[in-house]
């Protein structure tokens, strides 16, 4: 199959079925389609959230709140694997991701960043007013899109909204801006990126498994 520069909304998502239903492994996807894991899973990741409707190519930068970007660079520092950080936050490239860790490593300040066409992201929102947004989208099926534009805050304000009052509630909605950060010493870094890696190796082992059982039942 010849390498594709673009894929049409019909091609994502046959692609992105035929993975779930264990069809194709997102070994064969990278091989025969040319679409590596992170964008695979970008593509599960929007499809399940807005359907057809999230496999659209984008035609606006993303907006990421500060405070998003912290935790996100956090989670690395912490070993969660860079996949499941892009799922997490809905965060488009792990390039982003990288970018981010670089500066966060350097010192430098991530701030609010607003793109084209997308909704600034609003700073000072009182506890009680992220709890009604929050209310609101589950409602509504978590849409974050409709929530965002209904109460005039980014998507990725709301989508961890979300997250963090269904896993700890209200008190993980309070505002931890200025308070102390985390600081890893060297060693700990070390150890963190070691483990990391051996996640990625059992991935990768895992998605060998994958393979194999697949060959046999072909060969059946």
């Amino acid at each position: 199959m010849g390498k594709k520069s673009k894929f049409s909304i019909e091609e994502k998502e046959k692609i992105v079925l035929k993975f779930l239903n264990y069809e194709f492994s997102a070994w064969y996807i990278s091989q025969n389609f040319k679409v590596n894991r992170y964008t695979l899973h970008k593509w599960i990741r929007r499809y399940q959230a807005h359907g057809l409707a999230g496999l659209e190519d984008s035609k606006s930068w993303n907006n990421y709140s500060k405070e998003l970007k912290e935790q996100a660079v956090l989670d690395h520092l912490n070993g969660i694997p860079i996949l499941e950080i892009l799922n997490k936050y809905d965060i488009s490239a792990d390039t982003v991701l990288n970018k981010w860790i670089k500066l966060y490593n350097s010192h430098k300040e991530l701030k609010d960043f607003g793109g084209i066409n997308q909704i600034m992201a609003r700073k000072n929102v009182s506890i009680e007013e992220k709890i009604q947004a929050i209310k609101y989208c589950i409602e509504n099926g978590k849409d974050y899109r409709k929530t965002s534009e209904v109460f005039n805050i980014s998507y990725q304000q709301i989508y961890l909204w979300v997250k963090k009052y269904k896993k700890d509630g209200e008190k993980a909605l309070e505002d931890r801006r200025g308070k102390k950060k985390i600081v890893l010493s060297d060693e700990d870094k070390r150890k963190l990126e070691v483990s990391k890696l051996q996640k990625e190796i059992e991935l990768l082992k895992a998605e060998n498994l994958f393979l194999k059982k697949l060959k046999e039942l072909k060969g059946r």
